[in-house]
């Protein structure tokens, strides 16, 4: 039944292929452009957008706090109701530190003896010299020093957003710390320098960790360490206390500090005491001062530009862009004894849009070289022009459906499948090519057989590429669904063009462009000639057979008035015919263990490198652009070499929200754009929800329930809450408790008494109660910490929050995070959320980029892991239908391909975040591309040796080409500057050579090896039976219809020469006989 449609469908093919052709360009070319135009397509510009989890454990809490907390931030009454709802600004509170930087007197002094507020986010610029001797050439102190003056116009700019003026660099510090201070660092001598080396090496430099524990176990970098960080954590901690303990605080601060008059500070020598001592071995030289190169880390007097913005202060990024582009032109000088490796502006994602639209532009390059390939193969430029816009076609149907049913954004991350389309999708072109029928033998039968050839092949290995990718639309986050949908629904309508569109346009040149065209301007361009592959395919000639095929060449046009010089190109086909079909088998063969053995060992290599080096990011959460960028290189490496990075990450407060009555509700819309799009219109309607089920506040019993439950919170061991103080329902029992109640009056009259616990005489309703409540919001001070929720339309009360302090701390480590949420999760979950609790609550972080981030790594794990399994299920399944019995070893050839790619991967430098997580669901697939074209072209009647020679001789061509198209597409991305495109790059670079290695020397020998095994094992018990039919079976095996035909032309052969030699005797014995 089947087989009568694809019948069908091939014969109107070949009868109205110009209908096809034309009805295809216009729904799926200019059709999609005219909607293009009508609804644009805008290029998101925000990297982080889409990698919010959804249907996760901790997405929805999450989500409901993000929710929740601007009501907190400006009170405590909450809306429920979307129309009266109100876009509420966030009121912009400035930093604590950045009060402190109003005060600071720091502006015009370069030495200071007190510590900097907020160092830590002040941008910073890292430089690499040889070796620990140029620190104290004053050739070098006096050119560092110099970039005052040379940046003086691009730090003036700063000036409106700043009172600092000075660079701390390594010669400002000489300067300061030497004997002779003088009045800034381009006085410093010879002598200055020579003396503060004596005390660097001599006295403070073996004290280095004696200086470090000093200033951070003593306090000495309370402030400067990450300004607001603390301070924040000391207001969530005076939201706890009463007033009256606010001066005890401060004296507990203040009797902390007095520890540099004891033990530690002690150690120092008098000559390297001092904060900015303190700095030079904390934020400026790196942990090993030895090491070979240096690196330098130098402050700037303005801070990043992310910290600007998170106060609400509003800089422009072209002054950060500015200074960058002069720093590094002055770094870059001849006279330069230094080398800029690293930048921390916080202005790489603002960057990356224009970065990735350059990008993009080696796309189109990509796409050229694909092109030119494709003409040189084909020695058609026609149908390299069809062929890419087909491959056009491809993408515009698909941004198409994506504008009008998705989103009128598009990620950048989709941006990195049109490299993997041009790879991928250029395939079929080369095979469809090499199956084709020459125009002379064109009928619906042969067009039929290529057609079904090409249908099956390809829908196997593009399948099995689009698989992986539509596995993302069950992944949890957002930028992996909308990715996968795209470049899946891109390679779907690849194949139903390949199938469709070219081989009409093929049938259509063929039948009746090229004999109109040839008429009027013979020339090479059309496509009337084999191509320079040859065209030899499965059912070509044998080698043999070359003269009569150069004879029929000169007439395959119709023209007989032009002829071309084919010579050149009769010789590489000779050449190349002879090197592929002859040689590579015999080397195969022959060297079959040799190939076997070497890879093996690759492969074992390989998986070492996978148990020993497969992690997840573990210094840079979002990297954007290449390793060698400054702004990456800042954040991969300076966690690793300045302690201050690890301290100002390990202090991000890990803090739980403690939430009850409140959840979320969605809008139950179902749409597209809502499952793909993080912050759709329909995202946005989510509402607020009261919780009336899990909570009621209506009796002291419940209350009581409430303040049990918190106070079995506050005694876990990583509760970091200071001894006595209590939160809002243990305040509020107390309270309650030491009221004093007129015992003497009445019942009526005391029953509005709010003694609810101890001695009470009258019942408590669920209106005094409700009045105690309320009564107590003007006694007992509450806060954004630790505070009651309110209806704010009602005015009734709905539901209560608390923030936790915890002694966990954060860390970009999944290990590490996945230890802390764990322990979240087995302590806190059974309190707040147990089956046998009155109140039922819910937590999450406090931060809600801590539980994003972690919860984005573990569903990168999961996805990866469903991926590989299901898509080796899917290719093992394909490879069985296709392949049958030589899928066992093409299935070992796959797994070694998808092994060795993440070695080599690995040892390149991969880290799995989310971008390679994105790129490497597609390796099973693309690693059984090669591998299935060989098997595919293996026939089933002969012998082991023929066998390997016809898959060869059938596949060896389209896959050469296929490779070297994915290659140079993938060599021209590592020109790249965005992380996207240079790691698809890399990844098709060692993706595509692996899959060819293995394919070729590792399949096909596998393949040769065991059948030969297994025919001389079947051969050997069919000898033990000595019978009839088992002497005809291993006739049958022992000569294959290959074999015979082989055999039949050795003999030919030989009777000829025999008969030729028969002859001459003949004739020379009748010359004798004449003579």
């Amino acid at each position: 039944m089947l087989r009568k449609k694809f019948e069908h469908f091939s014969n109107f093919i070949f009868t109205n292929p110009a209908i096809i052709c034309s009805f295809l360009f216009i729904f799926a070319f200019i059709l999609p452009i005219i909607l293009l135009f009508v609804f644009p397509l805008r290029l998101g510009n925000n990297p982080e957008k889409g990698f919010e989890t959804d249907g996760t454990e901790y997405s929805k809490t999450r989500l409901t706090w993000t929710r929740l907390q601007p009501y907190l931030l400006q009170g405590s009454q909450v809306e429920f109701n979307l129309e009266n709802e109100q876009n509420l600004q966030k009121r912009i509170n400035k930093r604590s530190w950045a009060n402190d930087l109003i005060n600071s007197m720091f502006s015009a002094v370069t030495c200071y003896d007190e510590p900097i507020p907020a160092m830590s986010f002040l941008s910073q610029f890292v430089i690499e010299i040889t070796d620990t001797n140029k620190l104290f050439s004053l050739e070098f102190i006096k050119q560092l020093c110099s970039l005052q003056q040379k940046l003086f116009f691009e730090l003036s700019s700063f000036s409106s957003f700043t009172l600092y003026k000075n660079i701390w660099s390594w010669s400002n510090f000489v300067n300061c710390l030497a004997p002779n201070q003088r009045d800034n660092c381009s006085q410093i001598s010879e002598d200055d320098v020579n003396n503060f080396k004596n005390i660097f090496f001599h006295h403070c430099l073996p004290h280095r960790q004696t200086i470090l524990d000093c200033g951070r176990i003593c306090g000495q970098i309370k402030s400067s360490v990450s300004g607001n960080i603390l301070n924040t954590s000391q207001r969530q901690k005076r939201q706890f206390t009463s007033s009256n303990n606010l001066f005890e605080e401060e004296e507990f601060i203040e009797a902390k500090n007095k520890c540099f008059e004891f033990e530690i500070c002690l150690k120092i020598p008098k000559e390297c005491k001092g904060q900015m001592w303190f700095d030079l071995f904390y934020r400026i030289l790196p942990e090993d001062v030895y090491s070979k190169p240096l690196l330098l880390n130098n402050f700037l007097p303005f801070y990043t530009f992310a910290a600007y913005r998170l106060q609400g202060i509003s800089v422009p990024l072209n002054l950060f862009v500015n200074f960058e582009f002069k720093l590094k032109e002055i770094a870059q000088e001849k006279s330069s004894l230094f080398e800029l490796k690293g930048l921390s502006l916080d202005t790489k994602r603002d960057l990356l849009l224009e970065a990735a639209l350059n990008d993009s532009k080696l796309t189109l390059i990509s796409a050229f070289i694909v092109f030119a390939l494709l003409a040189i193969y084909s020695l058609s430029i026609v149908f390299a022009l069809i062929v890419s816009l087909q491959l056009a076609s491809s993408v515009f149907i698909s941004l198409a459906i994506f504008r009008l049913f998705i989103s009128s954004e598009i990620p950048e991350l989709n941006l990195i499948s049109f490299v993997l389309l041009i790879s991928v999708g250029s395939d079929g072109a080369f095979l469809l090519l090499d199956v084709f029928p020459a125009p002379e033998r064109l009928t619906p039968t042969t067009l039929n057989k290529a057609l079904k050839h090409i249908a099956k092949t390809m829908f196997l290995t593009q399948f099995s590429t689009v698989i992986p990718f539509m596995l993302n639309l069950l992944s949890s986050v957002y930028a992996f669904r909308s990715f996968g949908l795209f470049a899946g629904l891109t390679l779907i309508f690849n194949y139903f063009l390949l199938v469709t569109f070219l081989p009409a346009f093929l049938v259509l040149q063929s039948r009746w462009l090229n004999p109109w065209f040839v008429r009027w301007w013979p020339s090479r361009c059309w496509y009337c000639f084999s191509g320079i592959g040859g065209g030899y395919s499965g059912t070509s000639p044998p080698l043999g057979g070359i003269k009569q095929n150069q004879q029929h060449q000169n007439t395959r046009c119709s023209p007989l008035l032009f002829k071309f010089p084919t010579n050149w190109l009769e010789r590489y086909r000779h050449f190349n015919r002879l090197v592929l079909d002859d040689i590579l088998p015999s080397v195969l063969i022959q060297g079959r263990f040799v190939w076997l053995g070497s890879l093996f060992i690759f492969f074992g290599i390989n998986i070492y490198l996978i148990c020993t080096q497969l992690s997840l990011p573990r210094y840079n959460p979002l990297q954007l652009f290449r390793a060698s960028n400054t702004h990456e290189f800042y954040d991969q490496n300076a966690e690793q070499l300045y302690p201050f990075i690890a301290d100002k990450i390990g202090e991000l407060p890990f803090s739980i929200r403690l939430v009850w009555g409140i959840q979320l509700i969605n809008n139950n819309d179902s749409s597209l754009s809502n499952y793909f799009d993080p912050n759709s219109e329909n995202r946005q309607k989510e509402l607020l929800k009261i919780d009336l089920k899990n909570f009621k506040m209506e009796s002291p019993a419940q209350l009581q329930a409430l303040a049990h439950q918190i106070s079995r919170l506050q005694k876990l061991n990583f509760s970091n809450l200071p001894v006595g103080d209590k939160f809002w329902p243990a305040r509020f029992i107390e309270w309650t408790s030491s009221t004093a109640c007129n015992l003497t009056s009445t019942i009526s009259a005391s029953s509005h008494c709010c003694k609810l616990f101890g001695n009470r005489i009258a019942p408590v309703s669920p209106s005094i109660f409700d009045h105690c409540i309320r009564l107590s919001t003007t006694i007992l001070p509450t806060g954004y910490n630790d505070t009651l929720i309110w209806d704010r339309q009602t005015h009734k009360l709905v539901g209560y929050t608390a923030l936790l302090p915890t002694k966990l701390i954060y860390s970009h480590r999944f290990a590490n995070l996945s230890a802390s949420f764990e322990l979240i999760d087995q302590t806190i979950k059974p309190i707040i959320n147990g089956e046998e609790d009155l109140l039922k609550g819910w937590y999450t972080t406090e931060w809600g980029v801590i539980s994003q981030w972690f919860d984005l790594q573990r569903s990168i794990i999961e996805d990866c892991k469903q991926s590989f399994i299901v898509s080796l299920l899917v290719v093992l399944l394909f490879s069985a239908v296709m392949l049958r019995l030589n899928s066992i070893y093409a299935t070992l050839t796959i797994v070694s391909i998808v092994c060795c790619t993440l070695g080599m991967l690995l040892l390149l430098g991969w880290e799995i975040g989310v971008l390679e997580a994105v790129i490497l669901v597609v390796v099973v697939g693309l690693s059984f591309d090669y591998t299935l074209h060989f098997g595919a072209t293996m026939p089933s009647k002969v012998c082991p040796m023929h066998s390997l020679q016809m898959a060869i001789r059938g596949a060896i061509r389209p896959i050469l080409m296929s490779t070297v198209s994915s290659i140079l597409a993938g060599a021209v991305m590592l020109f790249a500057e965005t992380h996207a495109f240079f790691q698809v790059g890399i990844f098709l670079v060692v993706c595509s050579s692996l899959s060819l290695l293995f394919a070729i020397f590792f399949f096909l020998p596998l393949f040769y090896v065991i059948t030969t095994w297994i025919s001389k094992l079947y051969k050997y018990f069919l000898s033990m039976t000595n019978n009839e039919k088992s002497t005809i079976k291993i006739h049958k095996i022992q000569n294959c219809e290959w074999c015979f035909i082989s055999q039949q032309g050795k003999v030919d052969l030989k009777m000829k020469k025999f008969n030729k030699n028969e002859n001459r005797n003949n004739i020379s014995i009748s010359k004798i006989i004449g003579d």
